[in-house]
């Protein structure tokens, strides 16, 4: 392969007739005597004849000192014959091993992403074209997910001659590896999944089965000879049991501590082998990958080379053909018309990576699978469950739940992978991930309704329904959605007509904390109850809200109910992009509208669904005052894992429910009308939506605690209708707000007693015939009631 390079010194001219070192490397490996000098020729011309040279190598080149500093740089090699680059070596600390300039590249955008503001674009791989960050894109394409097979038998021995005992958390296997399945799930419809991945395992009755212990390497059988006289027997080969492990090789350098980068390696020792198979993937998030799965089983047969073509340990490298990928391959939307993959089911899965696009993500630990991943499991059984008992129909929300984890054992981690079940992959919807609406949000809400209202659009599509899917989670599945961002919600919308979102899809359900509210409430259902004391057991993973000052696992330090992670939605870094930069503070106020509108669609569903109203509670608590820090700590998601926060959220639930909702409503107006003066700003309406959230959450908390509350939600799962809250106040008739026992500021009909909170007053339409200077001058008001003729008047104490 010939490679021509032109070679310039810093910010210096062209280098002429100078001697420079090169090596040629393979995943980071010094290929075997491919290492030289050459002179470089006029304008700093290097021309090398590698023979050896493959498609992703890369060329080190080192100039020495002159006098002082060394100069280096890489080359990485593209497939074809079009190797000529300009090449700039930059300074180079000798022993300090760096290989690249100190300061890593600007980057720009490799991708027209304008183009992708049409509706019918991929959406639901935006993170890859799509992504708004230059830093995080990469091709789209169909690209291949590795496959590797392991000795079942051999890893449920564990260097025994006998298979080692089951383990106690549930799973299936023992020894050195471990399987997640659900109990509520039927497996018969995901045959597809447990062929390719457990070929050794049988479904029966819609259960996983593992196979039998492995005893015979080989056994006799009767082969046909041609002399009939020859009674000799022959041996034949036994397979042993195998499980299929999957691989993504291209986002994984040689640096990866990611199961299955090491073939050789524990807990395989040796007996891992590649296979040919591959299975088309679209990556969708960091690790998280759309893989398609042919029906019919994958073959196991070895590949001649047992090594991974990793991609080089380049950070911030768009060139290379791992981040660019093939732009001549499918998309997925692509894949999904052709008709020859109609059989063809999707699946998310998991994997470990150290590498997203150009950013190295293993020093963030994204090259080994979370150590609660079983949890997500338990969780996904709970969503399996009750939608088996209802029908998912009869939810609002879609819930990608967690069908399917391996873990393996090496030393003492468990790793391996996650399996999520996506149904159709949204072959006739589109699937609009949120994080993508500040950079493409408007375009797209304008060209699916033209002329709209964008923010409006959103607030329709996203913000309100995913605060109601947060509500249902909670009071259907006792979880709690308290750190999930925005790249994990999906706004899912009808490709054959332009109407509003069908719903919003949740997922990452593993991002989820058990609320005991709930639990409490339905401790006779075995499957509740049995999930609470497993992870109550779980002192190191378990995540359950409990009561009490600190009883939550997991390190977090605030104590109840009192967040469904708006913050960490709306005010998230990566969100506050676009459409929504800070840079221009009149954005600001939309990410606070769009946080409101969670809020209120969250206690919206509560009111219908288990008949929470303000008139619940008909005393307890105090009246006041207001918490001192409502205002600057109410948002954990910026302030932290705080004792500050957990102290708050203990005096807001020890408020009485009508002051609580006063300040709901008080805030609410506050939200509304607040005007950002600077980018600063956002600050202060982030502390306003947080303070906003922390009381909506501990109204419910408290009102799911009472035995109405409970009741309600005995009721909801038995199938009837919500109970109506029957405590002893009065709800205003415009905002339902509740009217404290001596209402301040407030209007009362004096015919019919109809109440109007203060709030609400401004609505109210004078009498007829009251001249602009009697309004000013006049404290009545018409009722507001439908038919009633009386007249409204302050009331105060």
């Amino acid at each position: 392969m010939k490679i021509t390079l032109t070679l310039t010194k810093g910010d210096a001219p062209a280098v002429e007739d100078e001697e420079v070192e090169w090596t040629l490397k393979r995943a980071g490996i010094t290929v075997e005597g491919a290492t030289g000098k050459a002179k470089l020729k006029a304008q700093g011309v290097l021309e090398l004849d590698l023979d050896e040279a493959k498609a992703l190598d890369a060329i080190v080149i080192d100039l020495p000192p002159a006098p002082n500093t060394a100069y280096r740089n890489r080359y990485t090699i593209k497939s074809g014959d079009q190797n000529t680059a300009p090449v700039k070596l930059v300074p180079f600390v000798q022993g300090s091993g760096n290989s690249a300039p100190k300061e890593p590249p600007k980057m720009v955008s490799k991708f027209d992403i304008r183009t992708n503001d049409e509706t019918t674009w991929d959406w639901l791989i935006w993170e890859t074209e799509g992504n708004s960050d230059p830093k995080y894109q990469r091709g789209g394409k169909e690209r291949q997910l590795g496959l590797y097979r392991l000795n079942y038998d051999r890893l449920r021995k564990d260097d025994q001659t006998s298979w080692r005992p089951g383990h106690d958390d549930g799973t299936l296997g023992g020894g050195l590896v471990k399987i997640a399945v659900l109990e509520q799930l039927d497996y018969d419809q995901h045959k597809a999944l447990l062929t390719t991945f457990l070929p050794c395992f049988s479904v029966k009755g819609g259960r996983p089965t593992e196979p039998g212990e492995f005893v015979l390497g080989t056994k006799h059988v009767m082969l046909s000879r041609a002399l009939s006289s020859d009674e000799q027997k022959n041996s034949v080969d036994v397979q042993p049991p195998f499980i299929v492990m999957p691989f993504n090789y291209d986002d994984n350098s040689p640096a990866s501590k990611a199961f299955g980068r090491d073939l050789q390696g524990p807990p395989a020792k040796g007996d891992a082998r590649r296979l040919k198979a591959t299975l088309p993937r679209w990556a969708t998030a960091s690790r998280s990958t759309i893989t398609a799965f042919p029906p019919a089983k994958v073959d196991l047969s070895p590949h001649n080379d047992n090594k991974w073509e990793l991609r080089p340990d380049q950070p911030d490298n768009q060139e290379l053909l791992q981040v660019m990928g093939d732009p001549t391959a499918k998309t997925l939307a692509q894949h999904q018309a052709d008709g020859a993959n109609a059989a063809t089911k999707y699946y998310s899965v998991k994997t470990g990576v150290d590498y997203v696009a150009t950013q190295n993500q293993g020093i963030n630990g994204k090259d080994l699978l979370e150590a609660n991943s079983i949890h997500a499991m338990s969780r996904s059984n709970i969503i399996a469950g009750v939608q088996k008992k209802r029908g998912a129909e009869a939810f609002e929300a879609g819930y990608q739940i967690e069908i399917l984890s391996i873990l393996l054992k090496a030393g003492a981690g468990w790793d391996g992978i996650q399996v999520r079940e996506v149904g159709d992959a949204g072959k006739d919807e589109v699937w609009f991930p949120a994080l993508a609406i500040p950079s493409h949000g408007k375009a797209f809400a304008e060209a699916w309704e033209p002329k709209c209202d964008w923010v409006q659009f959103w607030t329709k599509n996203f913000a309100l329904p995913a605060g109601r899917a947060k509500a249902e989670m909670l009071v259907y599945f006792g979880l709690q959605h308290m750190t999930s961002n925005a790249q994990n919600f999906l706004s899912a919308f009808e490709r054959a007509g332009k109407r509003d979102a069908r719903r919003v899809i949740l997922r990452d359900i593993g991002d989820t904390i058990l609320n005991t509210c709930v639990f409490d409430a339905l401790t006779l259902d075995p499957m509740f109850a049995s999930m609470l004391e497993h992870e109550k057991a779980d002192k190191e993973y378990g995540l359950v809200l409990t009561p009490g000052p600190i009883g939550l696992g997991g390190g977090y330090a605030n104590p109840q109910i009192t967040r469904i992670g708006t913050g960490i939605i709306f005010f998230f870094d990566p969100f506050l992009k676009g459409d929504l930069d800070l840079e221009d503070p009149a954005k600001a106020a939309i990410a606070g509208k769009w946080g409101l509108a969670h809020n209120e669609g969250f206690l919206a569903y509560m009111r219908e669904k288990v008949g929470y109203a303000e008139a619940w509670s008909s005393g307890g608590g105090v009246n006041g005052p207001e918490p001192d820090n409502l205002r600057t700590h109410g948002d954990l998601s910026r302030k932290g894992k705080s004792e500050e926060y957990a102290a708050l959220s203990r005096a807001v639930l020890a408020l009485s429910a009508p002051f609580r909702q006063r300040l709901i409503g008080a805030l609410k107006q506050e939200i509304e009308s607040f005007v950002p003066q600077s980018s600063g700003a956002i600050k202060t309406l982030q502390d306003l939506v947080g303070a906003h959230e922390l009381l909506v959450c501990a109204e419910i908390h408290s009102y799911l605690l009472s035995d109405e509350g409970k009741q309600a939600l005995r009721d909801l799962h038995a199938g009837k209708q919500p109970r109506q809250a029957t405590g002893g106040a009065v709800a205003c008739l415009l905002c339902n707000g509740v009217k404290p026992p001596k209402p301040v500021n407030s209007y009362a009909c004096e015919t019919c007693e109809t109440w109007v909170c203060a709030s609400c007053v401004p609505k109210l339409k004078f009498p007829r015939g009251t001249n602009p200077r009697m309004q000013a001058m006049t404290e009545e008001r018409m009722c507001c009631k439908q038919g009633c003729p009386g007249i409204m008047g302050l009331v105060s104490v």
